[in-house]
């Protein structure tokens, strides 16, 4: 599973890549680690406003939910969802993957791998750090908030590029000629899952990580 992101563009960086502009610029500041078990918010592309980026707690909760974000997540981890695993009739999940995908802008994801019985950490990222969009899903609160789950699907390496990491899955990528597509409501998430596999993706880069410095990441990475 991932449970730490990296999203080190200015906003400005991020506004230029995918010409779309933040809706509430003043909540967004670059983050070198986002650690998904500490209640973070990220910045999202989401089917109800496409030619915008939002916001959203990272943690899918159930629409209306009114209770506290960590007492849900102890209960259903919804940082990550496995795309192929996923039942496409549960009524929690159901409406918001033919409703509510979005894209979650990022420059980079941490893995984990070990080598020679010791664990090794890593920064999975594009050339020159340049911030993509990984697939996901979303819910919205009763107070308005929304949030997110990233979906993660297995690594197939079409590009050549291996992933360093102990499991054989990876976050699903998405690049910008299939967001119209990914956010089109016409199509459903069935649609979606049947072309999944054929989708080519950015070849991504990884760099060895000081384990110290995802230890030692904010307690909160909340922007709002």
């Amino acid at each position: 599973m991932f449970y730490k992101l990296r999203n080190t563009a200015s906003l400005k960086q991020i506004e230029q890549e995918f010409k779309k502009q933040f809706t509430y610029p003043k909540l967004y500041r670059p983050i070198p680690v986002i650690n998904g078990f500490k209640e973070a918010s990220l910045p999202i592309i989401a089917m109800e406003k496409p030619k915008c980026i939002d916001f959203s707690i990272w943690g899918l909760l159930p629409t209306g939910f009114e209770e506290n974000w960590a007492l849900f997540q102890n209960i259903s981890n919804t940082l990550n969802m496995d795309i192929e695993n996923i039942n496409e009739k549960d009524p929690f999940l159901s409406e918001a993957l033919n409703k509510r995908r979005c894209l979650i802008i990022v420059t980079g994801f941490y893995t984990t791998y070990i080598s020679k019985g010791k664990i090794k950490s890593f920064h999975v990222f594009r050339k020159n750090n340049a911030p993509f969009c990984l697939a996901g899903i979303y819910n919205e609160l009763s107070d308005g908030f929304k949030t997110c789950s990233i979906f993660i699907t297995t690594s197939n390496n079409s590009n050549g590029n291996s992933i360093p990491s102990f499991s054989d899955k990876q976050p699903l990528v998405v690049k910008k000629k299939y967001f119209d597509y990914w956010l089109a409501e016409s199509n459903t998430f069935s649609d979606l899952k049947a072309i999944m596999e054929d989708l080519d993706s950015y070849e991504l880069e990884s760099e060895v990580i000081d384990q110290k410095i995802l230890d030692t990441s904010e307690v909160s990475n909340h922007q709002f």
